[in-house]
């Protein structure tokens, strides 16, 4: 069973002074790379960051800004919601999890919160066009013996999908098994909400699992996350806080903007809570089983006093990446995508929702990078519907902004978990619940004017080191005369890959982007604070242009076009080096990846 390392708190504070003010520091112990994918991530694999260098959130763009790509079509999707998760099979089977049926399933009459059932939607041609399969199961409607619901939670909610590796052994999980779902049912707790999950070899027909993990009441309300980490094997759930601390004691929500009338004093707000189910300590393999019934369970993600009062973190969204299976702490990330949720009337629990977007190596704790809170998914154009009620600038609401009519996600925009790679075009997809309603009114939205978006990104690219903005070299003249400063970027020492096959040669690839006149090199510095001979950044032969994946080639006399690419050597013969970026601006560096040829 493989563990993270965590450095110790001192050389922890020491890396982030010295990346404040451009020192280097020596650590003692290299971090081992691997083959696959390391994401720059915000500045964390990194001990000294020339100043003007920053790191920013590369934000996606709609392909539906107009009309949802799945929109309710049968009777039971009258009231779609807000979770669901997107499922990649294969290159030609995409699946959209969704809560649907959500009202029309409340048999119960002291049901909390009411029923949702788990609807699909696949795509073969990677998520163009959708159908909703209809089959003969155990969930009808009404007249309809055949439904694209695959799952009922009778009084509860569907919360998210997770595709397991094929193949995978893990203790509690029946073999064969490649779904793995969260769902909450309110007769576990006749109060709250707890988590319950299934399992399916096909994604069509689930069975519950039993015994439930024992984390309590509400950790499941507002959508569960789950994710596998393949560095540690660990299975990690991302669930509800209801007490996290209040940051801004006697502030009455009814206070906000001084425009609604409610008087409710919000005691304490909602946040995102981590639990894990470690490995199989006697096999080492994953287990489903090993969840803690502590329910103290460490915060990963919560609002803070930057943030106004009546403010929840509503859902975290959190997925895992690791696209090479993981073999090094730094080819995983995780990315969240907290849904914050502003309270304008608590009678009502209504109010706007935005996605945002935070960082974390570990999953352990969160963060923005670089503070930023702006929204990773915003909402359309326009008011969002119903918030008149509550006096909030009711002339503004159900009207067209400057002419231009509402979109259909102007009122709550939600994020879907999963990630969609499209290997022929370079770029990746993510899907997302929007709506014209507030929060509090999703089944006053009327239909067609809620459903499900996608947003699209280059590969990798979630956050960019680099600058924008030159820093002239002043001459006496006072002329820049065509040159600026250029910027570096230092890794903490790092040992490089060792391919299996001692005559392989160990290639380097980066991910980035270099706009006219910009520039990117690589050195590899050695113990004595100097470069390997051959390796430095004068023999670097530079990176432009817009590349998913450029070489990193040397100049080197004799050999095939006089450069090589071959970091074998030093890999081989040098214990551990910095990786030394030297930036020409405007560059932004988003991942690289080493592969052995």
């Amino acid at each position: 069973m493989r563990r993270c390392t965590m450095l110790p708190i001192a050389m922890v504070i020491a890396v982030l002074l010295a990346s404040a003010i451009g020192l280097t520091v020596a650590v003692s112990a290299p971090i081992q790379l691997g083959e696959g994918v390391h994401l720059v991530g915000d500045g964390d694999l990194f001990q000294s960051m020339s100043p003007g260098v920053d790191a920013k959130v590369e934000r996606p763009q709609k392909l539906d800004p107009l009309r949802p790509i799945i929109a309710p079509s049968f009777p039971w999707e009258g009231t779609m919601h807000m979770y669901g998760s997107v499922v990649q099979v294969s290159p030609t089977d995409l699946r959209v999890y969704y809560a649907c049926n959500v009202s029309a399933r409340r048999r119960f009459a002291n049901s909390t919160d009411g029923g949702s059932a788990a609807c699909v939607a696949t795509s073969a041609d990677g998520g163009d066009t959708w159908v909703k399969p209809l089959t003969q199961s155990m969930w009808p409607y009404r007249n309809y013996s055949k439904t694209n619901m695959v799952f009922g939670t009778d009084d509860g909610w569907f919360d998210s999908m997770l595709l397991l590796p094929d193949g995978m052994v893990a203790v509690g999980i029946p073999p064969g098994s490649r779904f793995l779902m969260a769902f909450d049912n309110s007769h576990t707790d006749p109060v709250k909400r707890a988590l319950q999950l299934a399992v399916s070899p096909d994604g069509y027909a689930f069975t519950t699992l039993d015994p439930p993990p024992p984390l309590g009441g509400s950790f499941a309300d507002t959508s569960v996350s789950l994710a596998f980490d393949p560095y540690t094997r660990d299975f990690i759930a991302f669930g509800r806080e209801d007490g996290a601390p209040d940051q801004h004691p006697g502030f009455r929500c009814g206070d906000f903007g001084g425009t609604t009338p409610t008087n409710y004093n919000m005691k304490s707000v909602r946040a995102v809570k981590r639990a894990v189910s470690p490995s199989d300590a006697a096999t080492g393999e994953p287990s489903l089983t090993n969840f803690s019934a502590n329910k103290s369970l460490p915060l990963a993600f919560a609002f803070d006093r930057l943030d106004p009062q009546c403010l929840d973190v509503y859902n975290s969204a959190a997925v895992v990446v690791a696209p090479h299976g993981g073999t090094s702490a730094y080819e995983r990330a995780y990315l969240a995508f907290p849904s914050t949720y502003l309270h304008y009337g608590e009678e009502e629990n209504n109010g706007v929702v935005d996605v945002r977007f935070a960082f974390s190596r570990d999953g352990v704790q969160f963060r923005y990078v670089g503070g930023d809170r702006r929204a990773y998914v915003p909402r359309g154009f326009g008011a969002g519907q119903s918030l008149a009620s509550e006096g909030l600038q009711p002339s503004l609401f159900d009207q067209p902004d400057d002419g231009v009519p509402a979109r259909w996600d102007s009122g709550l925009t939600y994020m879907y978990r999963g990630i969609v790679n499209h290997p022929a075009s370079g770029t990746q997809t993510m899907f997302y619940f929007g709506q014209q309603g507030s929060h509090g009114h999703q089944e006053a939205t009327t239909r067609g004017q809620f459903g499900i978006g996608r947003v699209s990104m280059i590969k990798d690219r979630w956050i960019g080191l680099g600058a924008d903005a030159l820093t002239p070299i002043l001459s006496p003249s006072n002329d820049t005369n065509g040159t600026a400063a250029a910027l570096s970027l230092t890794t903490l020492p790092v040992a490089l890959p060792r391919c299996a096959n001692a005559s392989a040669q160990l290639q380097m690839w980066i991910n980035a982007e270099v706009g006219v006149g910009g520039n990117l090199t690589v050195a590899l510095i050695g113990g004595a604070a100097t470069a390997l001979p051959g390796f430095d950044h004068s023999d670097c032969i530079g990176i432009v242009g817009n590349r998913l994946a450029a070489p990193v080639r040397f100049r080197r006399a004799g050999a095939v076009g006089n450069r090589t690419g071959d970091l074998g050597p030093p890999a081989r013969g040098t214990p551990q080096v910095l990786i030394d970026l030297r930036l020409q601006p405007p560059v932004r560096i988003f991942a690289w990846k080493f592969s052995c040829a």
